[in-house]
């Protein structure tokens, strides 16, 4: 009577090792589950993930009293996203942490930190309206790039890009160009009040051919009447006005002057993704205070 008794005991035991497997197998798919659906967790089995960084310094030096780089890490902690985090060493040099496990474009970074953000919008000129100007330009030498009449400036060559997204070119006398060595330049007018980033209240961007976005922008109150005025004072004559948008002193796109809408202060200009994304970082940031140089980047940043 005892040995099926034991028997029992036998069987029990092993279905409990049995279960106990099971149990273990379960639990181990289920880390390997949450690892895989949520990187950071990797802490709960005792690994941490190490930021990477990248190492910016300031040009010129920064101030003693750090004033100026206090400056610049507000200004790019509003132009990064929040996965990455601005970081002043000390007066001079700063640091970009971003999360090991992000997903993180190197390039675009840098590029966040170290663009001053100028942005300006001008009138090109043309041969039939500004003919004299237009005259005067065309004699310059390719080291010269301001134009004068009677010691006033009035126009300037100025590089562009010449992608698919709203391309420069003379195809229909939009433009006044010139190659200088392998850099095309257009020439476009000096206001004697420029439009700069300063007047912009808002910027957005939809998306329009491949590869390209539809870039909004917004004007304040003294924007919009400034833009008024200019585009009003050289309205007048048979050839199409085209503005301008420069992005750190580089025309990205023109717009027809007549397409604007100069009661609200909106205008949209066609430009590549990656110059929409760093547009609208710029506006909702402003510009930098100081220009910031690179000095390391990580082994894995490529």
């Amino acid at each position: 009577m005892v040995a099926p008794v034991a028997a029992k005991s036998s069987q029990s035991e092993i279905d409990d090792v049995e279960l106990s497997t099971w149990t273990k197998i379960l639990r181990i798919q289920w880390v390997c589950i949450i690892v895989a659906l949520f990187p950071y967790s990797s802490s709960v089995i005792g690994q941490t993930a190490e930021p990477r960084s990248l190492v910016f310094e300031l040009d010129p030096e920064g101030d003693e009293d750090g004033n100026l780089m206090r400056s610049v890490i507000i200004t790019l902690n509003e132009r990064l996203n929040s996965s990455s985090q601005a970081t002043a060493l000390n007066n001079q040099i700063l640091r970009i942490d971003v999360p090991a496990d992000a997903k993180i474009d190197w390039d675009s970074i840098t590029r966040l930190v170290t663009t001053i953000g100028t942005i300006e919008f001008r009138l090109l000129a043309n041969a039939v309206g500004d003919k004299e100007i237009v005259d005067q330009a065309l004699l310059l030498s390719s080291d010269q790039r301001i134009v004068k009449i009677k010691g006033r400036e009035v126009a300037e060559w100025m590089p562009y890009s010449n992608g698919e997204c709203a391309p420069v070119d003379l195809s229909d006398n939009r433009a006044v160009i010139r190659l200088v060595g392998k850099v095309p330049q257009v020439l476009l007018l000096i206001s004697d009040k420029p439009i700069g980033g300063e007047y912009l209240v808002a910027a957005n961007s939809r998306p329009s051919k491949e590869g390209c976005s539809q870039l909004g922008f917004t004007l304040n109150n003294e924007g919009n009447k400034l833009l008024a005025q200019l585009i009003g004072s050289h309205q007048s004559g048979p050839s199409p006005r085209f503005l301008g948008m420069l992005l750190e002193n580089r025309l990205l796109s023109i717009v027809k002057s007549e397409m604007i809408s100069k009661e609200k202060g909106g205008m949209s200009f066609e430009i590549p993704n990656d110059e929409a994304e760093l547009a609208i970082a710029i506006v909702l940031s402003g510009i930098l205070p100081c220009r910031i140089v690179e000095v390391f980047e990580p082994a894995d940043a490529d």
